[in-house]
């Protein structure tokens, strides 16, 4: 599915159950990936690519990226989970799709609120509640936890979409190479960037990091980019330990402090570039190695 009016291209997951979290031999796995079966009753869109620097200005009248100097081709980073919901309602309206999230009582300007040259910071953008009108909305949103994994796994089972990563050092997995951007493969040449001289057992020596324009690793089975490295991704998610139940169509809990990030990222070493690695941050903070893609959801629900 192409969208001219967000210059994006939607990619299809298919409803289906599938094995989220990890196994227990799993190199580089953590105690919160617990393994469990998890049905989504719905298909639904997801951009190929992580929302870039262009999309958002296309969109928005901030330019939130701390490398804002790889171009408009490459991720917009730098924002916070209510700037991703913000953008996903901005996104729906330019298209004449209903609004997935009501934000209420908001403060600040979205994509906005970190000083020039400021890697990390509490955003100027903040919402006293967010309303999710639910699965069934027919805007863009973010994609939930497990519809992320889903698609990252694209059908497979492994931990990642190619299989094991073969960690050979702390920055250095040469077979995660042709599909990610991650800390040992990062180097950049333009500046400003992010200096890595000194990040160990690199891949590939440089001087400077960062990200790299979307879509220029090979994509997974379903035709999606990036979903392991170049940012972390928002996922809809509070954060919580899982239940070992199976589960149907999961949103997580109702409550909590941190929000959900999939993903890895140029910066990240690469026992965290694995399907079912979990990151979490407060949903109003910003930084260089997050960003978020759109969901949109296909066809109503299927029976389990």
């Amino acid at each position: 599915m192409r969208s001219d009016e967000l210059d994006m291209t939607f990619r299809y997951v298919p409803a289906g159950t599938f094995r989220m979290g990890s196994p227990a031999e799993e190199d580089g796995r953590d105690a919160d990936e617990t393994p469990r079966q998890v049905t989504l009753r719905r298909g639904f869109w997801l951009s190929e690519t992580e929302v870039t620097q262009g999309q958002w200005a296309r969109q928005m009248d901030t330019e939130p990226s701390f490398l804002a100097a790889c171009g408009d081709d490459c991720p917009v980073e730098r924002v916070s989970w209510f700037d991703a919901l913000a953008f996903a309602n901005r996104a729906s309206e330019a298209v004449g799709m209903n609004a997935c999230y009501e934000l209420i009582d908001c403060e600040g300007e979205p994509g906005s609120g970190c000083a020039l040259g400021e890697d990390w910071c509490h955003g100027d953008y903040a919402c006293g509640k967010v309303r999710f009108t639910g699965l069934d909305c027919l805007g863009f949103r973010l994609p939930t936890e497990a519809e992320w994994e889903r698609a990252a796994r694209a059908g497979t089972e492994g931990p990642t979409w190619i299989g094991a990563i073969e960690i050979a050092g702390l920055n250095s997995a040469p077979r995660l190479s042709p599909i990610a951007w991650y800390g040992g493969n990062s180097g950049v040449d333009y500046r400003p960037a992010w200096p890595c001289t000194e990040w160990a057992e690199r891949e590939l020596p440089a001087a400077e990091c960062g990200t790299h324009p979307v879509g220029s690793k090979r994509a997974n089975p379903w035709r999606l980019h990036d979903m392991l490295g170049n940012v972390w991704e928002w996922t809809w998610d509070w954060r919580a330990v899982p239940a070992a139940e199976a589960a149907i169509d999961p949103l997580g809990p109702a409550t909590g402090v941190h929000k959900i990030r999939r993903g890895c990222s140029w910066s990240s070493i690469p026992r965290h570039c694995r399907a079912a690695d979990r990151s979490d941050d407060l949903p109003g903070d910003r930084d260089r190695n997050w960003g978020f893609r759109l969901a949109l959801t296909a066809e109503p629900p299927a029976s389990p």
